[in-house]
């Protein structure tokens, strides 16, 4: 599945949960099988640069974040630090709802557009991508 992220210029980070350390007074094939019940499935980050500006040579420079709640509504963690981003915004907000719905957040941090999500659901994959190539492409002007 994630072949086809690597072809398309996605960075692919692979997330795991920490597995606890102290498993004094059990035996190793005890302590394997506490950590596989304990153990929640680790996410995967998805993440891809921002592209230039057209004609500045410029990268904007944003930075966001937008979280998905229990109840699967999409809730903002921080804001724009750029002016005149109501579009870019309002398109945020539409195309979230189209993401696959193990996706956990969003963001965008030092020119890099980043999706949470567990790869849970069969052929997600591409809309994953096609959302963060839609954002990293996104015509501020």
């Amino acid at each position: 599945m994630r072949a086809f992220a690597l072809k398309s210029g996605v960075i692919v980070t692979i997330n795991q949960p920490m597995r606890l350390k102290n498993k004094t007074g059990e035996s190793f094939s005890q302590a394997l099988e506490l950590d596989k019940i304990r153990e929640k499935r680790g996410a995967v980050t998805y993440s891809k640069r921002r592209s230039n500006l057209e004609g500045s040579g410029e990268r904007v420079s944003v930075a966001w974040r937008i979280e998905k709640k229990s109840d699967d509504h999409w809730s903002w963690k921080n804001d724009f630090s750029v002016k005149d981003c109501e579009p870019f915004r309002r398109w945020i907000e539409k195309s979230v709802i189209n993401l696959p719905q193990d996706a956990r957040f969003v963001e965008e941090q030092n020119g890099f557009i980043s999706i949470n999500w567990l790869e849970t659901l069969p052929e997600s994959e591409k809309r994953v991508i096609d959302f963060l190539d839609d954002c990293a492409n996104f015509n501020f002007e």
